[in-house]
């Protein structure tokens, strides 16, 4: 573990001169200064804050070519707290408002692009000579598929949708990096058919943190619309919970005996009870072993909605600091609803 610096200014522990463990916080925006959606918007105000909370800390930005590169070992992991930026979906506000305060900023980031609203010239999003244009100055773009539809159905569905988007980008000149799911779905059937078509690269919206041991698959990103500058604050201080093994895997089945179930790797960084959430029912017991990192569920009830999301959390032994990790589970066989957890 690193040493545990705390800067002030301003009223608010700014952030720590170096990471307890390897981690990087991707971060997740999706509108700008658009309050009608106030569920998925940030204004420029609070992104300006952000920024400059991050900058004044001494946080890194890493681009999506320099996180790839990290996480699969070509680069070391970084000594210093490092950020990388990443916007869903190419709306009309991202390119107006985001665009120009990363670009003076000098901030690398990464846009997810579904490929629908660009060839229909959807009112509220970009044109396709916009989303060129920001790939020409090195904004790396993620393919979001073409429909925005959830990647949590039949696998041939997301087959075609993620296809007709890879030929849209390869007709504009535009090679994605990796894909972000959309709505944040994704099940067990749907990763394997991602591995199998030899993508390396998904971007969950899962809350956690990237470590060393995380599945390229199932990267997590913290969604940060609507969070004031204490709560932001908040979420840089989590840490990256690498786990053995769980049950049931991520995108997989509530077993029959209703118990989620895990091993943590490395259970001598942490103390405590393990902290256990389920979307739709909120803390739920647990009993977990700290001598070889087992934890297991109570049974939980049936739950009205069928896709859930598991989170799971530890506190680091000798600081206020916690890890977390999250994946989505399915709690019947039956079809996922509209948006996710």
């Amino acid at each position: 573990m690193g040493v545990v610096v705390i800067l002030w200014g301003a009223g608010i522990g700014m952030v720590w001169a170096e990471p307890v463990l390897p981690a990087i916080h991707v971060l997740l925006y999706h509108r700008f200064d658009e309050p009608q959606y106030g569920a998925t918007s940030t204004s420029s105000g609070q992104l300006k804050g952000q920024l400059d909370l991050l900058k004044k800390g001494g946080y890194r930005f890493v681009s999506l070519p320099e996180f790839q590169a990290i996480v699969s070992g070509q680069s070391p992991w970084p000594s210093v707290p490092t950020v990388m930026v990443t916007v869903d979906d190419p709306y009309r506000s991202v390119a107006a408002v985001a665009a120009p305060l990363f670009r003076r900023a000098g901030i690398p980031w990464a846009l997810a692009v579904n490929t629908e609203p660009l060839e229909g010239q959807w009112p509220d999003f970009m044109e396709w000579a916009d989303v060129e244009g920001l790939a020409a100055q090195g904004i790396a773009i993620l393919n979001h598929g073409h429909t925005h539809m959830g990647w949590d159905g039949e696998v041939t569905a997301m087959e075609v949708d993620l296809n007709k988007a890879s030929a849209l980008f390869q007709r504009h000149g535009i090679e994605p990096k990796g894909v972000a799911y959309p709505y944040g779905r994704y099940d067990s059937l749907n990763l394997s058919g991602l591995a199998a078509q030899r993508i390396r690269w998904g971007f969950s919206q899962d809350p956690g943190v990237v470590g060393p041991d995380v599945d390229r698959l199932l990267i997590p990103r913290i969604a940060i619309a609507g969070l004031n500058l204490k709560a932001f604050e908040e979420q840089l201080f989590l840490q990256p919970l690498p786990l053995v093994d769980r049950v049931p895997v991520p995108g997989g089945i509530v077993p029959d005996d209703r118990r989620v179930r895990g091993r943590v790797a490395h259970p001598e960084r942490y103390e405590g009870d393990v902290n256990l959430f389920v979307s739709g029912l909120g803390a739920v017991s647990a009993q977990y072993d700290p001598n070889i990192g087992v934890w297991v569920s109570d049974p939980i009830p049936p739950l009205v909605r069928p896709v859930i999301r598991v989170k799971v959390s530890l506190k680091l032994r000798g600081i206020n600091r916690f890890a977390l990790t999250s994946w989505r589970v399915l709690d019947q066989e039956k079809g996922p609803p509209e948006g996710g957890p």
